[in-house]
């Protein structure tokens, strides 16, 4: 049951104040911060990719895995921002950066962190989450730095063939990249329907792969079914 002010409704808006009657769950399990979704719509990590803007009132620089204070939402999360760029990062200078944090959040892509110093409990920074739940890294070389920028800005074929690149022979679920652009999978299937232009295919397992990963494995003599892809699609070439 959904009520607003008191009153039961079908839906409720952002910027609202709701009250929600959840059954099989007791009061003591639900915490500050947890959110209420679709089962599969977000997935937990410890692990996201960000921009960071450390602000020009910071009392100083920051440090590459520095403990952090990251708000998400209604959460206050710690953790320690591994800085891809460089080493430090000053007052005034933004970077990309790896948040690791010591429980898992549940972000999406284009959600905002406020940050505070550790302490005292001050703030720092901001941060733009680009990847909710991208592969660990410590630092980015100049591919990463364009995925990830593709990651930011570009269209939602761009961010599909981006993180399709990066998962290489894997390929990359359907399901997986909905979580990580913060797009239902239908939009993923309707942006993948221009695989010819994207070099992309989409297996019977729900996949998206490389045309160009496919081709270099019949190449090399290789079947790839064995890595649970299919063989490139005839009339398309890679």
């Amino acid at each position: 049951q959904v009520q607003v002010h008191d009153q039961p409704v079908e839906e409720a808006r952002a910027g609202q104040r709701v009250a929600l009657a959840i059954h099989g769950i007791s009061r003591e399990e639900v915490g500050r911060g947890d959110w209420l979704a679709t089962p599969g719509r977000y997935r937990p990590s410890h692990l996201l990719d960000v921009r960071l803007e450390l602000l020009d009132s910071a009392p100083r620089a920051v440090g590459s895995r520095a403990r952090l204070r990251f708000h998400l939402g209604a959460s206050e999360l710690m953790g320690r921002a591994v800085l891809l760029d460089g080493d430090t990062l000053a007052p005034g200078q933004e970077c990309w950066a790896q948040l690791r944090l010591e429980k898992p959040a549940v972000a999406s892509a284009g959600d905002r962190l406020v940050i505070r110093s550790y302490s005292p409990a001050t703030t720092i920074a901001g941060a733009t989450v680009v990847d909710p739940t991208p592969p660990k890294r410590a630092h980015a070389g100049g591919e990463d730095r364009a995925r990830l920028e593709t990651l930011r800005s570009g269209t939602a074929l761009e961010k599909i063939a981006a993180l399709t690149a990066e998962a290489g022979r894997a390929g990359l679920g359907v399901d997986e990249a909905a979580v990580r652009l913060g797009l239902p999978a239908a939009s993923i299937a309707e942006a993948a329907s221009a695989a010819a232009a994207a070099a992309l295919a989409v297996d019977p397992a729900a996949k998206l792969v490389r045309l160009m990963v496919v081709a270099d494995l019949e190449m090399e003599g290789l079947d790839p079914k064995k890595y649970g892809l299919e063989g490139t699609p005839k009339g398309i070439k890679p």
